[in-house]
């Protein structure tokens, strides 16, 4: 064989060993690349979620920075609560000390404070007593019941005072109001009682009006006894009755007024 042709085979071998090896390398190239985007890939994914995580711890942090703060603000609220509350303890205290200072020095008090509101019970009965007869049963249940509290072991002296002042207060009262209400009175017969309308003019005067209104009175302090009045008289004493039942306007009411009885000497009685 010529020496050119044996050249040309020897370069082809050459070629042909040289491309078959190409092939495994290519191969090979090809698979680290591929690992190498995995292993991007995972960190980009690991990446993320870290940075998830940082993102939740941070949000976390945040909450929990946020309720610290609110216990600080608390707790100094309730610091302040808390010294606000030791000074009204505090004062109520000193109150407390000075009062029972003061029942110590009033102790003795006691033995001549419920003599005399015994006898102001008694003046206040012999009062009503004396006084117009109106609504007597409620007026001598109002004794009765301060003179069951006075006897009452378990009642403080305090409270036996209290009650015998707010029957004064009561009787007070009706010396500066109008008030009616119905009742009954003994007939003129003298046999049994009928029924009427009062009309009590403060403390001054006591009059009635029967239902049928055909027949008006007054009671005679003097006397002790009820007294019929004239026909003109029972217009006055049903207005009277309206003004005090709040169901007329206040207005003037001319109602006969018995005269002071003047003694032989000439002076008042």
């Amino acid at each position: 064989m010529p020496d050119f042709q044996r050249r040309i085979r020897s370069t082809a071998s050459v070629l042909l060993l040289a491309s078959s090896c190409a092939w495994p390398l290519t191969a090979v190239a090809q698979s680290d690349v591929q690992k190498s985007l995995d292993t991007a890939s995972d960190t980009v994914q690991s990446s993320a979620r870290s940075q998830q995580k940082i993102d939740q711890l941070s949000e976390q942090t945040r909450e929990m920075l946020e309720n610290y703060r609110q216990a600080i603000r608390k707790t100094q609220q309730l610091q302040v609560y808390n010294r606000e509350l030791e000074r009204i303890v505090s004062e109520q205290r000193g109150r407390r000390d000075r009062l029972a200072a003061r029942i110590e020095d009033v102790g003795g008090l006691g033995e001549e404070i419920e003599p005399l509101t015994l006898r102001m019970i008694d003046g206040l009965a012999r009062f009503i007593e004396a006084d117009l007869p109106f609504r007597a049963g409620e007026r001598q249940a109002r004794i009765d019941d301060l003179r069951q509290t006075m006897s009452d072991p378990e009642t403080s002296l305090a409270e036996k005072y209290r009650k015998v002042l707010e029957a004064y207060q009561a009787e007070a009262e009706y010396g500066r109001t109008m008030g009616t209400y119905r009742g009954e009175i003994p007939r003129t017969s003298g046999e049994g009682s009928r029924l009427v309308e009062f009309l009590r003019v403060g403390r001054v005067m006591l009059f009635y009006l029967t239902p049928d209104e055909a027949e008006a009175g007054y009671w005679d302090r003097e006397a002790g006894e009820w007294r019929v009045l004239d026909g003109d008289y029972r217009d006055a004493i049903r207005r009277g009755i309206r003004v005090a039942r709040d169901v007329a306007a206040p207005q003037l009411v001319e109602i006969a007024v018995p005269a002071p009885r003047v003694a032989d000497d000439g002076e008042q009685p």
